[in-house]
């Protein structure tokens, strides 16, 4: 079937003309709301789907309700170990921002072991939580593949994409996932607690070693080559242990 130029509209779907005709493929909320295409005589079937779980997209001709796809995305296999060893790793708050139906998000959270999600959102919805989230004095973290992520992975304190998400979404990141796998964020936090337990025990040693080596000059027990010498293996000691965590 001939269609003219495709228009893709950000939360909401692909708009396109058949024979001069409108066609409409999409979220509930942008056939009904925004198109102004009527579900009464569907409600009953919507609804079984929803309550099956089932992400739900439509599609619309000529201003009229045409079909719907019914879609079941299960979440990645070790999608839940991931997320108990966050929370062991010390990840206080983890929330859930989905474009999901409620149903469908209440089964995925309940799968994964998150207690706290919001669903129907849209790409703005989904930013100013994470800014509410941030406002309240928390540092924040968004982690996102898609379009729609885009926003909230600008928002972030840390923006995090997968390697196969959109290129909208990589590059809005601070971060991008090399591997297109979830655990790839344990990973992640991992290398981040690392490197700074090192700047912090860097930090301590650089502090104490040098107090002593300025203590040593200043009552003569150092003379100016000495206290350089020692100032300056101080500083390469600190480079060779700081070069130990790119090993790992």
């Amino acid at each position: 079937v001939h269609h003219d130029e495709v228009e893709f509209i950000v939360a909401h779907g692909v708009v396109t003309e058949v024979d001069q005709k409108r066609v409409v493929i999409g979220s509930r909320h942008f056939l009904q709301d925004d198109e102004g295409i009527d579900f009464a005589p569907f409600l009953k079937q919507i609804d079984q789907k929803e309550q099956e779980g089932r992400t739900l997209l439509f599609i619309g001709f000529d201003s009229r309700l045409l079909g719907m796809i019914s879609l079941n995305d299960s979440p990645r296999s070790n999608a839940k170990e991931t997320i108990s060893q966050l929370k062991e790793l010390g990840i206080k708050r983890l929330v859930m921002l989905t474009g999901d139906n409620e149903k469908r998000a209440s089964q995925v959270a309940s799968e994964l072991g998150i207690t706290e999600v919001f669903a129907n959102l849209k790409p703005t919805d989904k930013a100013k939580i994470v800014n509410e989230i941030a406002q309240s004095g928390a540092k924040t973290a968004f982690v996102g593949d898609g379009i729609n992520d885009a926003p909230s992975l600008v928002c972030a304190d840390v923006g995090i994409s997968m390697s196969r998400g959109a290129d909208i979404a990589k590059a809005s990141a601070d971060v991008s996932l090399l591997v297109d796998d979830i655990a790839s964020v344990l990973e992640l936090k991992r290398k981040a607690q690392s490197t700074m337990n090192l700047i912090r025990r860097n930090f301590q040693i650089t502090i104490g070693a040098n107090s002593a080596i300025l203590l040593g000059a200043t009552m003569g027990k150092f003379s100016s080559l000495t206290t350089s010498f020692l100032h300056n293996g101080t500083t390469i000691a600190l480079l060779l242990n700081a070069m130990r965590l790119a090993k790992k």
